[in-house]
């Protein structure tokens, strides 16, 4: 959920299988590299590689907000992680 004028609204929801696996993306992303002009045939991970794994679609589109609001929900074993956050918006200083 995202709070926009002071109501929260749905942002995203999806199952975590939807989520595309630290393998696809590796995958992907040597797919899309230029094969290195030194002949190696194949790419190596690069020091230092972070990668997320993504997110679901967002509800009416990808916007600002203020507030987040999340929870992760186990229905087999009846659990939920939850978190929330504030942020702001910075000014455009370049």
């Amino acid at each position: 959920w995202i709070r926009e004028e002071g109501e929260w609204r749905l942002y995203q929801q999806g199952c975590l299988a939807a989520l595309r696996t630290p393998g696809d993306l590796l995958e992907r992303y040597f797919t899309g590299m230029q094969p290195p002009e030194c002949g190696l045939a194949q790419p190596q991970t690069p020091d230092g590689l972070a990668m997320t794994c993504g997110t679901v679609a967002a509800i009416g589109g990808i916007r600002p907000a203020g507030e987040f609001r999340m929870e992760l929900v186990d229905d087999v074993l009846g659990r939920t992680i939850s978190h929330r956050y504030r942020s702001i918006e910075l000014p455009v200083v370049a």
